[in-house]
């Protein structure tokens, strides 16, 4: 996520914060590795810079207005994921991202609280030949609302031929690709295994006798 808020913070990262990090939840409509509807596992992370610094809460060591509790935290983003399956809030990624946003207002913080918010979702069966994808979030709560989006798909193990001589035309060679979109549309949030597809089928022509990279 570091990679994310270089990219995308549009204020100071962060005044205070606090963060949760890997909660499971299960997303009940989103799209899976064979490019289906379907149910699949998550990851999820969120890291919330407050406006103001926690400094009350911190010199008296007790939770108060100006700071947020991780554990309220929690309990309200796991809730919005354990609704009706098929309701709005949970189904889609772009859906996921709202829902969670929605939990953040209405139970943990208010906008006016809030500097920037950043949102992962790693899916570990997202990917067919890696090890899932990340999907993140970034909000600002300026004067001007940004949302920004990113994708990721996670070491992508790909046999392919690399280089042009002979002897490196003969057998296949592991490559292992991480590769990041920045600025994805809400539309294309559930298109990750199109992402994936088009990488292999990209990284792996025999047509070409140039470096395969290339072809990238």
């Amino acid at each position: 996520m570091a990679s994310l808020i270089s990219w995308a913070r549009d204020s100071p990262w962060c005044t205070d914060g606090i963060s949760v990090r890997n909660l499971k939840i299960t997303l009940q409509h989103s799209t899976d590795a064979w490019q289906r509807s379907a149910k699949q596992p998550a990851h999820l992370s969120v890291s919330l810079s407050l406006r103001e610094p926690f400094a009350s809460a911190a010199s008296s060591d007790t939770v108060d207005d100006s700071t947020v509790h991780y554990g309220k935290l929690s309990k309200a983003l796991l809730r919005k994921f354990s609704e009706t399956p098929g309701s709005s809030a949970t189904t889609g990624i772009w859906r996921a991202f709202s829902a969670i946003e929605d939990a953040l207002l209405e139970e943990v913080a208010s906008k006016e609280a809030l500097m920037n918010v950043l949102v992962e979702l790693m899916l570990p069966k997202g990917s067919m030949f890696g090890d899932g994808v990340a999907l993140s979030r970034y909000v600002s709560y300026g004067e001007v609302k940004v949302e920004k989006y990113v994708m990721q798909l996670k070491d992508v193990r790909i046999p392919t031929l690399v280089g042009v001589n002979p002897h490196e035309r003969q057998m296949k060679q592991p490559l292992v690709v991480n590769l990041w979109l920045y600025d994805v549309a809400e539309t294309a949030l559930d298109k990750f295994s199109d992402l994936e597809r088009m990488l292999i089928k990209k990284l792996t022509r025999e047509d070409d006798r140039t470096n395969v990279f290339r072809n990238a």
